[in-house]
């Protein structure tokens, strides 16, 4: 019998709660460094997709040269910020309203995961959306 009061059949018992606690600490540090990672790339793809849709709404502005420019510009300006449509698993998709003379930019790439690998999600989609109007006030500065 043992001094301390435990019974033989209670020995050993804490290196299998330690081993369990110890793959799930590890799993939670994973997913924390997975989803930081994911939170930056959001951050740098809103960056890029409310540049382009600035840019593309300039020249939806009366001095501007239209639509067509306007979605060339918008890809531009989010391809000089990392988001090439058709590279990398991004889509860039650029809607312009003439009518309310906005421009919608949305953003989509499949962002890859290091740690959720393991539970087999190998991507995760992040996707934003920006939205720039074009008004008379802002055109009558620029001339």
């Amino acid at each position: 019998m043992l001094s301390s009061g435990r019974r033989d059949s209670e020995r050993g018992s804490v290196l299998p709660a330690l081993a369990v606690m110890t793959i799930i600490s590890v799993l939670m540090a994973g997913l924390v460094v997975d989803a930081g990672f994911l939170q930056q790339q959001r951050g740098q793809a809103q960056i890029a997709a409310d540049a382009a849709a600035v840019a593309g709404a300039m020249e939806l502005l009366p001095a501007g040269k239209g639509s067509a420019w306007a979605v060339n510009a918008a890809k531009n300006a989010s391809a000089w910020n990392g988001f090439t449509n058709g590279a990398n698993n991004t889509t860039v998709t650029v809607t312009p309203n003439l009518s309310a003379k906005t421009l919608t930019v949305q953003i989509r790439r499949n962002a890859k995961t290091y740690f959720m690998n393991m539970l087999g999600l190998r991507s995760m989609p992040v996707v934003v959306t920006a939205v720039a109007g074009a008004s008379r006030q802002i055109a009558q500065l620029n001339q």
